[in-house]
């Protein structure tokens, strides 16, 4: 299409012979424009579905860390469970999420094998508050 367009230029105006391009042709793709979203830090599609924003505690980023590094658990297994949880659909069964009877308004749920997850919502927040072996917390 464009080797049916003709183009001329001089320095007092710029003038195209040939049929319009389609619009938006040369403007600026939405995906090419910056926006970040610092109140989370992992780049997933469902971001818009959310009904709770993550509030990360300073001790579950530590634990959060050394779990992933001693390479039994990916992030993937991590990642499952947050979007469930921070979009407020009910955590599939085998997670057995669950209330922690000595701290009430916290939760538990088994993200893989031994490692748990201890959490709590505030609100419109999920706090997620620590991580690890359930034998280490």
């Amino acid at each position: 299409m464009l080797s049916r367009l003709s183009y001329s230029y001089s320095p007092q105006n710029i003038e195209l012979k040939g049929p319009a391009p389609p619009p938006g042709l040369f403007s600026v793709p939405r995906s090419s424009q910056k926006s970040y979203n610092k109140s989370y830090h992992h780049s997933r599609g469902s971001q818009l579905m959310r009904k709770y924003q993550p509030k990360y505690q300073s001790r579950f980023k530590k634990h959060y860390q050394n779990m992933i590094r001693a390479n039994r658990y990916t992030e993937a297994d991590f990642k499952t469970v947050e979007e469930q949880i921070l979009s407020g659909q009910p955590v599939a069964e085998k997670y057995d999420d669950h209330v922690i009877k000595s701290r009430k308004p916290q939760r538990a749920l088994f993200i893989k094998g031994s490692w748990l997850l201890i959490y709590e919502i505030v609100g419109k927040t999920v706090r997620f508050l620590d991580t690890g072996r359930h034998g280490e917390i």
